[in-house]
């Protein structure tokens, strides 16, 4: 059975038959992870969305997604 994907966060999707789970923009099959990456790589918001095809405003929503995680992650560590 096919599942849909499901809004994690504002712009930001999964779905168990999407990219097996992983967390992707939304509308696209572009991990979050793989965003972080080329920014590190290609170095501007800019770049990374005309690399993808996609809105800047998207770059941005995928980091802010990230740090969110990583907030969780360091609250969970402290708790």
């Amino acid at each position: 059975m096919h599942q849909a994907r499901q809004q994690i966060a504002p712009g930001i999707e999964a779905g168990p038959d999407l990219v097996s789970g992983t967390p992707v923009l939304q509308g696209t099959r572009i991990p979050i992870w793989a965003v972080v990456r080329a920014l590190v790589d290609l170095g501007s918001i800019e770049e990374v969305a005309r690399s993808y095809e996609v809105e800047p405003e998207q770059i941005k929503q995928a980091l802010s997604y990230t740090a969110d995680v990583l907030e969780d992650i360091r609250v969970g560590v402290l708790t």
